[in-house]
């Protein structure tokens, strides 16, 4: 009889230990010491057009961003900076480039030799292989314009090679575009 109760104690005993360890190892090592595996999401960048209309409130010289633009600005990523940089633009505009050097713009659609350039590190080749592939047939002249342009922007610069979807309605078109776009990636890896 003895030997019966010190067995109870003993296992008693135990599946006291046994229960306050293991509250202990949920509540210390499972809730405080172990960070929060993060969820794996992919990436989804929105981005929207923006000119110095849609973003001030004023006039130059006034920098006060519009109530309406500043609701949904955090929504986007990035911001591709359409009109004020064209080269055949004529009024072009220093508050949205400084608004920009304070956000991520791309520089849509900027001239080859325009000196802005070294103001942003994501550029955009809009519609060059339809305009020049297409179009002419050898664009040796515009190729070696490109090249120089290339090999001018900041290094680890952005290229967004936009095309209209039209332009591949022929399987061949949009083989000889990889080839174009892989040629290109070679030749300025500095590039991304």
């Amino acid at each position: 009889m003895k030997l019966f109760f010190k067995g109870l104690r003993v296992g008693l005993f135990l599946n006291v230990f046994l229960v306050f360890s293991l509250v202990f190892y949920v509540l210390i090592v499972e809730n405080w010491l172990t960070k929060p595996i993060k969820k794996f999401d992919m990436p989804l960048q929105l981005g929207t057009v923006v000119d110095s209309i849609r973003l001030f409130e004023a006039n130059i010289p006034s920098m006060q961003l519009r109530k309406s633009w500043l609701n949904i600005q955090n929504k986007f990523s990035f911001f591709v900076a359409e009109y004020q940089l064209k080269p055949d633009y004529s009024t072009p505009s220093p508050r949205l480039l400084k608004w920009c050097k304070q956000s991520n713009c791309f520089a849509h659609r900027i001239g080859y030799n325009d000196s802005r350039k070294i103001q942003f590190k994501s550029f955009t080749l809009d519609d060059w292989f339809t305009n020049n592939y297409l179009i002419f047939s050898k664009p040796n002249i515009e190729l070696k314009r490109l090249d120089f342009y290339l090999k001018s922007l900041p290094i680890r610069s952005t290229v967004i090679i936009s095309e209209p979807f039209s332009t591949f309605d022929r399987p061949q078109v949009f083989h000889k575009f990889r080839e174009w776009v892989l040629k290109l990636r070679a030749e300025h890896p500095e590039l991304q």
